[in-house]
């Protein structure tokens, strides 16, 4: 395989909690279904992991940290767990993986000019990336976003039709190329029974389980497959504009989940 997993230093940073609550709470408040050009920023934080990774579980509380204290401070800050499939064939196979989340962390080592990747990776608006336990790059590259105003707003929808969910979509957003639409669940836990983490049980907050990219032209719905087991209630939809060329995210949005009147 081409790519190395880097297990890197566990570095136990002592947190600032008090000064990131507080960056955060000074934030753009997040809307249901939209994020607006304010005076403020946003985040998307993109956490690459793996069941089979022995790394990976400290970046996964790290990860359940921030979407913590964001929610706490209803600031806008949208966290992606992406479960990539290298790992699959060390022992364990992560049910929770999918091909789609390594094809994205490949596009991001382009972006960065990277040889291999890695995991955990946390990249941050697509512009800023380092190791995903990392406790102090995490705070201060979100805090950094959030004090950066927004440049464009995105407004979604999502409706379960059938076994699919219907992601509608608008915008102001003249630069961006690319709509990238992730289906979440907001939390998960598995035991398991081999591999670096055997014996562990290990728990994840927003999960995506399904996700694709689209041309922001011409603008048009896009349908998501649902997971077996599926229920509205325990996921949503995150959905971002992004520059392919530099990796520069200009807009997200996050909203719940509905079920269509046919279906009620």
């Amino acid at each position: 395989m081409s790519e190395t997993r880097r297990t890197g230093s566990k570095c136990i940073v002592l947190l600032a909690f008090t000064l990131f609550s507080h960056m955060l709470s000074h934030s753009l408040a997040v809307c249901d279904e939209t994020v607006a050009p304010a005076e403020k920023g946003f985040a998307v934080v993109e956490l690459f992991t793996s069941q089979g990774c022995s790394s990976c579980p400290s970046a996964d509380k790290n990860l359940q940290r921030i979407t913590t204290l964001a929610a706490k401070n209803n600031s806008p800050v949208y966290t992606l767990s992406f479960h990539v499939d290298y790992w699959n064939d060390l022992g364990w196979e992560d049910p929770f993986s999918i091909a789609t989340a390594t094809l994205r962390q490949r596009r991001y080592a382009s972006v960065f000019k990277a040889k291999r990747i890695y995991t955990p990776q946390i990249v941050v608006n697509g512009q800023t990336q380092f190791l995903g336990s990392d406790r102090e790059r995490s705070d201060a590259s979100i805090a950094s976003e959030l004090r950066t105003a927004g440049e464009s707003s995105l407004t979604l929808t999502a409706t379960v039709v059938d076994d699919q969910v219907v992601v509608k979509w608008t915008t102001d957003d003249a630069l961006a190329d690319l709509l990238n639409v992730a289906l979440v669940q907001k939390e998960a836990e598995r035991s398991v029974d081999a591999g670096e983490n055997g014996g562990r049980t290990l728990k994840h907050v927003n999960v995506v389980r399904n996700f694709k990219v689209v041309r922001t032209f011409p603008a048009a719905d896009v349908v998501l497959e649902t997971p077996k087991g599926f229920a509205a209630s325990d996921y949503h939809v995150v959905a971002f504009l992004q520059t392919a060329r530099n990796g520069k995210i200009h807009c997200a949005a996050q909203v719940a989940i509905e079920e269509s009147a046919a279906g009620r």
